[in-house]
């Protein structure tokens, strides 16, 4: 009986959809003939409710679910593409950053770094890349030191998990004699007068020790044996010249 019941009330609402919708398109087509004798006030109100008919016939004959107001738009994808959020802590002291690529995550990184740790000795690192599991960083042998050597831990576990480098800049990062520096910009030109500003006020006349990573990739160590480069092209020449 309940199965006859329901299959009647089905026919039923098919039935009134469909002359629902004859109805509709019959008053369009009046509509249609009849344009020049309607104000434009009107026309709009009249479409308006065909609108809505058609709109509860697509429903199956449900009603709005958002009585008295439209339904919420679906929010915009976030700007710069995804985001990804990495969280954890460096000798016990958390971390949370919300990023689009490797270059936003070593940006702030090297802030947190810069405030939270300053250039103490770090063998402790743990990470989670949007709520994965937790990845252990152990220094054994020594200690990392410096918003250079332990952001370049924590991007290189961001990288493996499938964040990438946003290839629209270019940015070389990595230390003078154990100072940090991040040079960016849009070509080569911008890259060296960065550097040299930076060579130059921060008093580095002798360099036989550089560390150097180009877009955040592998970083080289790049060491004057035999003698010193000197002066801000000498030692900016050194870092240009890696690709």
């Amino acid at each position: 009986m309940l199965v006859s019941v329901t299959c009647s009330a089905a026919l039923a609402q098919q039935d009134l959809s469909g002359r629902l919708y004859e109805r509709s398109a019959r008053v369009n087509e009046l509509i249609r003939q009849n344009a020049t004798r309607l104000d434009n006030q009107t026309q709009r109100q009249v479409l308006e409710q065909l609108s809505a008919i058609e709109t509860l016939i697509a429903r199956g004959g449900r009603p709005n679910p958002y009585p008295g107001n439209p339904a919420p738009p679906t929010p915009p994808p976030p700007p710069g593409g995804a985001r990804y959020l990495v969280r954890g802590d460096i000798e016990n002291k958390g971390f949370t950053f919300e990023v689009t690529n490797l270059l936003s995550l070593y940006t702030q990184c090297t802030d947190f770094v810069k405030n939270q740790i300053g250039n103490s000795s770090v063998d402790d690192i743990n990470i989670s890349i949007d709520f994965g599991p937790v990845q252990k960083l152990r220094n054994s042998s020594s200690y990392w030191k410096g918003e250079a050597q332990v952001c370049n831990q924590i991007v290189e576990v961001a990288r493996k998990s499938g964040i990438t480098y946003d290839n629209s800049e270019l940015a070389y990062i990595g230390t003078i004699e154990q100072q940090s520096f991040m040079f960016r910009g849009y070509s080569l030109l911008d890259i060296n007068k960065q550097c040299e500003s930076f060579v130059n006020s921060s008093s580095l006349s002798s360099v036989d020790d550089i560390t150097v990573s180009v877009n955040l990739g592998p970083v080289k160590t790049l060491r004057n044996s035999s003698s010193y480069w000197k002066g801000s092209f000498e030692i900016c020449q050194q870092i240009l010249q890696q690709k």
